[in-house]
């Protein structure tokens, strides 16, 4: 049974019942929802990304285009540069100028 004379089970959503005014909150509740809510789909494409091998790849043989890394690896080229740029947003691999992953 929840005790309900325990102030550890009372919970709101930061800003809907109220604005918290303290120095935890840095962004807008919409933005840290959305940041909740895609982090499932980096952390799939981070498993991806491990599974495949890419950034054993890259490290040994240098930076490489998605074409070539898919081609190493055994996978997609499109399914591959696609879960690349989902990385790339998140600071995991930078796309260069001449299309390879550094």
């Amino acid at each position: 049974m929840l005790d309900t004379a325990s102030p550890a089970g009372r919970w709101s959503l930061c800003g809907v019942s109220r604005p918290r005014n303290d120095s935890v909150v840095t962004e807008p509740p919409a933005a840290a929802m959305m940041r909740l809510i895609t982090g499932a789909w980096v952390a799939q494409a981070v498993h991806v990304a491990a599974q495949l091998g890419i950034a054993d790849v890259i490290a040994t043989e240098g930076p490489r285009s998605s074409g070539d890394l898919a081609e190493r690896v055994d996978a997609d080229p499109d399914a591959l540069y696609r879960v690349l740029r989902a990385l790339a947003t998140v600071g995991v691999f930078t796309e260069r100028a001449d299309g390879r992953s550094p």
